[in-house]
């Protein structure tokens, strides 16, 4: 196949990385949810590490979490007092700055996609070495779905993503340990709701719902697009294997009642 300029698909035994088109505004609003997510979806995965990263550690010094909690029970000033404002101030612009540049790559991504989708890329189907097996295939985004939500480092497991799998079990674990969430739902099953509230840190707690919800959005989508590019290379595979040595077959054949 002809080397082409751009490509929609890089894959290696441990992890597939694939171009698609893509909502700029979802991308904004995955940002805005959580600084990283946005540049995530737009495969831009050591940016989006790393805002992950700045997000937990400015929040955290800034005690941006614990003062949402306190402004949503009514606490409002103890929320203005608990706020650490020399880490806010870096924060917030940071926050502001994720939110334009995963939209601003979204739209150029976008359309190096319409690009790239015309020249139609060469699309390695299987990746296979001494430590891991990496191959095209049709998967269900229902069961990623149902992995994710058991435990999300799980659906990337299952859609052989290994370094955003790693990635997800340090954040996963470093926010179920630092928040007591599973102490909590303990003693919440044993009617000893007190205790549960004790035991929180409503500063890490705050991180679940962004963090859950994101797992299960990317590894449901990242399902479909895989999805898409294996109809891709199975499609050009049956044309170039199958349908051109028919047509030249049912070619020769008329010209051979002709002559």
């Amino acid at each position: 196949m002809k080397q082409t300029r751009r490509n929609i698909v890089s894959s290696s035994p441990f992890s597939s990385n694939t171009l698609s088109f893509k909502s700029p505004w979802i991308v904004f609003w995955w940002s805005a949810a959580f600084p990283g997510f946005g540049h995530i979806l737009v495969n831009s995965y050591i940016w989006g590490f790393f805002l992950m990263v700045f997000e937990y550690t400015a929040n955290t010094l800034s005690k941006i979490n614990s003062a949402i909690y306190f402004t949503m029970t009514g606490q409002f000033e103890t929320a203005k007092d608990i706020i650490e404002w020399r880490y806010f101030l870096v924060y917030s612009t940071v926050y502001v700055f994720a939110m334009w540049d995963s939209y601003r790559r979204c739209v150029d991504l976008n359309k190096v996609y319409q690009l790239a989708y015309r020249d139609s890329p060469a699309i390695k189907p299987f990746h296979f070495t001494s430590l891991e097996l990496n191959f095209l295939e049709k998967k269900k985004p229902g069961l990623a779905l149902i992995w994710s939500f058991l435990l999300p480092p799980l659906g990337y497991i299952y859609l052989q993503r290994i370094p955003a799998a790693l990635f997800s079990f340090i954040w996963w674990g470093t926010i179920l340990h630092c928040s007591h969430v599973l102490e909590g739902v303990h003693y919440t099953a044993l009617g000893q709701f007190a205790q549960a509230k004790s035991i929180l840190d409503f500063q890490w707690l705050l991180y679940i719902p962004s963090i859950y919800g994101f797992s299960l959005y990317d590894s449901y989508t990242k399902t479909v697009e895989n999805n898409l590019i294996f109809e891709i290379e199975l499609s050009r595979f049956l044309k170039q294997t199958y349908q051109q040595g028919s047509l030249d077959e049912l070619y020769g054949k008329e010209n051979q009642c002709m002559s």
